[in-house]
């Protein structure tokens, strides 16, 4: 299966991605996701499934290159495109914002932390996290748009989301 669907997938993840090197370590990583799933799904058809696994680990990774250009890009690298340097200023500042997001992240119920850390770090499918809880996928659905708000918050410092402790304090 992996020598038939290579090709086309390599293709797709290469669009998605702007980068052959990049689209060859999604479909591996695609190919090596299905391999160690493989007697736990029940899948009809593993070329559609492996279509997709590649697309959305592709749109994952592009999430995630624009995550760190935004938060570890120093005001040099934006305006003159230099890599490799971070200011220091930059770099605490980071860190700073994801001791926020940890600290909100902790003060989530505990199923609403399983399901981000299910498909935000392990990148289970919002589909996969809900069978795997017990619950409906918009149930999964609604818990991660949840737990962003609340994280986002955090970090622009309105706490309105209904797990804050914060909450209705000015």
């Amino acid at each position: 299966m992996f020598d038939h669907h290579r090709s086309g997938l390599l293709n797709i993840a290469t669009r998605l991605l702007g980068c052959r090197k990049r689209a060859e370590d999604v479909v591996q990583e695609a190919f090596l996701k299905f391999w160690e799933r493989r007697d736990s799904l029940a899948v009809l058809e593993p070329s559609r499934y492996l279509y997709r696994v590649v697309q959305n680990l592709a749109v994952d990774q592009l999430r995630r290159r624009k995550w760190e250009e935004r938060w570890f890009a120093s005001p040099t690298e934006q305006d003159e495109g230099i890599p490799g340097e971070l200011s220091a200023e930059r770099v605490v500042q980071a860190r700073e914002e994801i001791g926020l997001v940890v600290r909100a992240l902790r003060q989530l119920p505990a199923r609403t932390q399983d399901v981000i850390t299910l498909c935000r770090v392990e990148g289970l499918t919002q589909r996969d996290v809900a069978r795997r809880i017990g619950a409906s996928p918009a149930l999964v659905n609604f818990l991660l748009q949840d737990a962003t708000v609340h994280c986002r918050n955090s970090l622009t410092g309105n706490c309105l989301a209904r797990h804050c402790p914060k909450r209705g304090r000015s």
